[in-house]
């Protein structure tokens, strides 16, 4: 199974500028990494992920308050067609969304098959629990 390490970051357009004219093309994304994230003013933006892609487990929505630093959006990745969407509430000409995606390190792969098999236990009891249900 490949996994996937994806944030979305949004960062000043100049300083993606200044990476893109002066890093060699295979430190692009290593040095995008590493420019701060910095959400416009509160109130500027909204942001969804996956929001109309028919599994709510997929679906995840950012309000202003809740965009703090890179926003990891790995749970909501699918395999398949994924969507980003950004209700703009202001002007954002000064910003640059970026959806950065590395491979995660190998305690976060751990981590992420210890919660699938904690998920399938859950799943496999309450089928067992509640036979007439459907999941």
């Amino acid at each position: 199974m490949s996994h996937v390490a994806a944030h979305l970051l949004c960062l000043p357009k100049d300083q993606v500028i200044a990476v893109n004219a002066t890093s060699p093309v295979d430190e692009v994304v290593s040095a995008i990494g590493g420019i701060s994230t910095r959400w416009p003013s509160l109130g500027s933006v909204i942001v969804d992920i996956n929001k109309d892609n028919g599994d709510p487990a997929y679906y995840h929505s950012w309000i202003p308050v809740d965009l703090v630093g890179p926003l990891d959006v790995s749970p909501y990745i699918k395999p398949g067609k994924n969507t980003a969407r950004f209700i703009q509430l202001a002007d954002l000409s000064e910003f640059v969304f970026v959806l950065h995606a590395t491979k995660p390190s190998d305690e976060v792969v751990a981590q992420l098959a210890e919660r699938a098999e904690q998920t399938r236990k859950i799943k496999e009891y309450a089928r067992k629990a509640y036979p007439g249900s459907t999941s």
